[in-house]
């Protein structure tokens, strides 16, 4: 049976980390953001590139708290990186097809996530909550 490791050894992200009582999962993570932003080094005017952002707790912090210049790449990273994904076989099948064949998944798949199916409905349950 385990215990709970001592010095080194434990968590670096728990609430040990702290040593005080974060309360709400809100506080908590606001609190890992800006640990992380400190441990980065970030100071104002530094470039925070954040892919895959999802809900954007952590740029949010690093540009309100730290006046960091935030990039966000995408909202969606799954979605993202899906369509990535077809559009790589372009090249691929380059030269091998017709162009409007080449082409037609990748667009039809966008096409679809960004009107369709996926951003959307996503977007409506956030509003929602």
């Amino acid at each position: 049976m385990r215990g709970k490791p001592e010095g080194p050894e434990r968590s670096a992200w728990g609430r040990e980390a702290f040593r005080i009582d974060l309360g709400t999962l809100e506080r908590a993570q606001r609190a890992k953001c800006r640990l992380l932003a400190t441990k980065a080094g970030l100071r104002p005017g530094s470039h925070v590139l954040e892919i895959g952002c999802g809900w954007g707790g952590f740029a949010e912090v690093a540009a309100s708290e730290f006046g960091c210049r935030v990039w966000r790449y995408s909202r969606h990273p799954n979605y993202f990186f899906e369509w990535l994904h077809w559009l790589a076989y372009v090249p691929v099948a380059y030269g091998h097809a017709p162009l409007w064949a080449i082409l037609f998944a990748p667009v039809l798949l966008l096409l679809s996530i960004r009107f369709i199916t996926g951003i959307p409905p996503i977007e409506r349950r956030s509003v929602e909550r």
